[in-house]
């Protein structure tokens, strides 16, 4: 029988990003995953967008922005060493993107459009004016002068911060209301959308595109590295008590002993969890277009979840392609797939020109499991839950959150702080072990096809 010091079950990015920080510590490290590949659920079906925290700095409580710039905080010191982890720090403390051969980001930030209260979605039509003013105008003013004063000041806040500096973070969650402040709006290329300019902010953020194919690579090459072992099908059973250890058993009856095991299988962790832990399967539509209708990453941003959108310009072997969001979401339960699917695809079609002539045009969701505290709240950061002595769960929130959740456990498991030592050999088989993502597969597949 195998011994090891640590059993993770489930190689999405938070049971690959632990796995690698516990080997590289030191730790004797086995991780099971179900599936002929790597993150082929939850994992890979995200847009590749990486959160800074401008999403989320519009939330009345911090809780979420908190999250995110922790993980910058994290990613800064723990992953430096890492060929490919391109996020730097300049001699004014300013984070920036450095070019470098199979980096992690890409240096096309995002630009958020905030919408302006003289926007006509902000004003009820004449058919319904007397029924709408109230909530309208109430609106108006909530988004005016909460929402987006928000916004802008925390990013203020953002753009000023020392990340060299010892500073706590909680400096960039204040929210001076009298605070007179002025951003600088960036240049967004209006004509290539149906989108009006005098309507609209432009303000830059840190958010950018991720090449997750190489942060993956990286992370499971130092894993491997550091002789940890990966078994690829295998299926994570049960586990059962031997003293203050534990016996891991697989679905084929392979057994091994462990010290500590870490579940991170998304909604299959609900069988483990108290009644007062809800876990919750969330699902998001992404639309895939090809030839891409943009060159500009943009968010949209508003407070009509309908008018919401999002647009990522990528490009996978060579061939660039969009993918739209919005702002719709919805438990598995209540998802009226046909409906939401429409409402994205009408949302697109009003932002851009020639989707309806696109050669790709195709809506999939993606899907991914969240702590929630009721079923109106969403639940974007990651979550530890101590399941059994010796036994802890986890839940990433986002794939962006993979590494302080990875730091994170590391800490609560031994009490101590993770190797900044990174070394690793370059393994050229590696990306063959992690699969590509559902919007790639899409792409992927029409190019086959045509040959």
């Amino acid at each position: 029988m195998k011994k090891f010091n640590i059993v993770i079950a489930g190689g999405g990015i938070a049971g690959l990003a632990s796995a690698e920080i516990f080997a590289r510590s030191g730790y004797k490290v086995l991780l099971l995953e179900k599936n002929p590949k790597l993150c082929m659920e939850a994992s890979g079906s995200h847009q590749k967008w990486f959160h800074f925290g401008s999403l989320y700095s519009v939330f009345s409580s911090p809780r979420f922005f908190q999250a995110m710039l922790k993980n910058i905080q994290y990613l800064l010191k723990y992953y430096q060493g890492f060929e490919g982890m391109n996020l730097v720090i300049n001699r004014e403390g300013n984070p920036y993107i450095e070019m470098r051969e199979n980096s992690w980001f890409q240096a096309q930030h995002l630009i958020y459009l905030l919408t302006s209260t003289r926007h006509p979605d902000f004003f009820p039509k004449k058919a319904s004016y007397l029924l709408e003013y109230i909530p309208k105008l109430h609106q108006r003013l909530f988004w005016k002068y909460i929402i987006t004063k928000q916004f802008l000041v925390r990013h203020y806040n953002l753009y000023k911060y020392n990340w060299s500096s010892q500073k706590s973070l909680n400096d960039l969650l204040k929210v001076e209301w009298l605070q007179q402040i002025c951003l600088p709006e960036v240049n967004f290329s209006y004509e290539q959308t149906n989108l009006n300019y005098d309507f609209f902010q432009s303000i830059k953020s840190y958010d950018c595109p991720m090449n997750t194919e190489n942060i993956l690579s990286d992370l499971l090459c130092s894993f491997l590295s550091h002789d940890g072992e990966l078994w690829l099908n295998a299926t994570y059973e049960t586990y059962q008590c031997k003293s203050n250890k534990k016996l891991i058993i697989t679905r084929n009856r392979e057994i091994v002993e462990t010290e500590k095991l870490i579940l991170a299988i998304g909604r299959n962790l609900n069988r483990y969890l108290k009644s007062s832990v809800k876990l919750c399967t969330v699902a998001s539509p992404l639309l895939v277009v090809y030839p891409p209708v943009c060159s500009e990453n943009f968010v949209k941003l508003t407070p009509f979840v309908s008018k919401t959108i999002n647009h990522i310009k990528h490009n996978y072997n060579g061939i660039p392609y969009s993918l739209i969001g919005n702002g719709y979401s919805s438990t598995v339960e209540k998802l009226k797939m046909e409906e939401v699917k429409k409402s994205l695809y009408d949302n697109a079609i009003g932002t851009f020109s020639g989707i309806d002539s696109a050669e790709i045009s195709e809506i999939y969701f993606g899907y991914k499991t969240e702590v929630s505290k009721s079923s109106k709240n969403r639940g974007y950061d990651s979550c530890i839950k101590l399941i059994d002595r010796n036994v802890l769960g986890v839940i990433p929130g986002k794939f962006s959150l993979g590494f302080s959740l990875a730091v994170d456990i590391f800490k609560i498991i031994t009490d101590k702080q993770p190797s900044l030592k990174i070394h690793y050999s370059s393994n050229s088989s590696a990306k063959s072990l992690i699969s590509e993502t559902k919007h790639e597969a899409i792409i992927n597949q029409y190019f086959q096809q045509k040959k």
